[in-house]
């Protein structure tokens, strides 16, 4: 009986100490140098990161089957098949050197109404000196965070999936992300990766 009962107590604390899907991807919690909306971003790459599969199940499926934003083409069918792929990456952990450089290029885009990386070298040459490997995503016009994701993985008319390839990158392991308004798009969204040297 106390063989069955010391069993029974193993099996409730290992169950106790496993940790969702959510729980391993919410490492902004805690960041208070970013919004709700900046956490909900780092959130949404992680899910994605941790595993593709689930992803797909739970966010990408219900996303599409609501929106008419997006098409089931060719670029939704190839991120579909590579996000089966993925699972285990390492989670993004915020940082507040790349949140900097992402709000400053979010803010600076805003004002003048310009879009892609222009000043990236100036940027990542000021931040990044603590990274081995760097990289940065742009998005234009949307606001809601799981949308700004789906937006760069689907990463439509884009030949290289650049966007795509940043947020997979099994490299990185950090992420900055800034919000700002914007003069032609209402919102752009800077996504910053990097991996700590």
């Amino acid at each position: 009986m106390k063989i069955w009962a010391f069993l029974l107590i193993i099996i409730v604390n290992g169950g106790l100490l496993a940790q969702t899907i959510e729980e391993k991807a919410n490492t902004a919690k805690n960041a208070n140098y970013l919004t709700e909306k900046e956490q909900k971003v780092v959130f949404y790459h992680n899910i994605a990161r941790l595993d593709g599969e689930y992803f797909i199940k739970n966010y990408l499926e219900p996303f599409m089957a609501k929106t008419t934003e997006y098409s089931k083409n060719a670029d939704y069918s190839t991120l579909v098949r590579e996000l089966k792929k993925i699972k285990d990456l390492p989670v993004l952990e915020p940082a507040q050197d790349l949140t900097t450089m992402a709000k400053e290029h979010a803010r600076t885009s805003g004002k003048t109404g310009h879009v892609g990386h222009r000043g990236y070298n100036q940027r990542s040459d000021k931040y990044c000196k603590d990274y081995s490997h760097y990289s940065e995503n742009c998005d234009y016009g949307v606001d809601d965070p799981l949308e700004v994701v789906i937006d760069l993985l689907i990463d439509e008319g884009v030949s290289s999936k650049g966007h795509r390839k940043n947020i997979l990158d099994p490299k990185v392991n950090t992420i900055g992300v800034g919000y700002a308004p914007h003069k032609t798009y209402d919102v752009n969204v800077v996504c910053e990766f990097g991996k700590k040297k």
